[in-house]
């Protein structure tokens, strides 16, 4: 997996990525926001639904595990690849994560997104 160094290198790998998995039926872009971060919309009745991307290249367990963090990030995390049984645990938790393998995840109130 080559590394990336800017945001518009992780923009396109997740469209691709996004693309890849034919989850275009659902209306996900990428973009970027204000401050030139990068964020996940999505666009579903009742409303738009906007998710700041946290890059992770190597996720680990342990930045996830308590649950205070998991309170604090909110978002979605994205990294070029999620083990699955992080993935499982992740889940679990209720984290909001995506990898550039085509894994989703994403819930937010009435909504719930998984793929993969």
């Amino acid at each position: 997996m080559p590394a990336f160094e800017t945001n518009e290198e992780i923009q396109a790998a997740l469209e691709q990525a996004i693309d890849s998995e034919r989850l275009t039926t659902l209306p996900i872009r990428v973009g970027k926001n204000g401050s030139g971060g990068l964020e996940l919309r999505l666009e579903l009745a009742p409303g738009k639904f906007i998710f700041p991307i946290h890059w992770t290249p190597h996720p680990k367990r342990a930045t996830f595990a308590d649950p205070e963090k998991r309170r604090q990030s909110q978002g979605i995390f994205v990294a070029p690849h999620i083990a699955d049984p992080l993935a499982k645990d992740l889940r679990q938790w209720g984290v909001n994560h995506a990898d550039l393998n085509g894994r989703l995840f994403i819930v937010q109130s009435s909504i719930l997104i998984i793929d993969r």
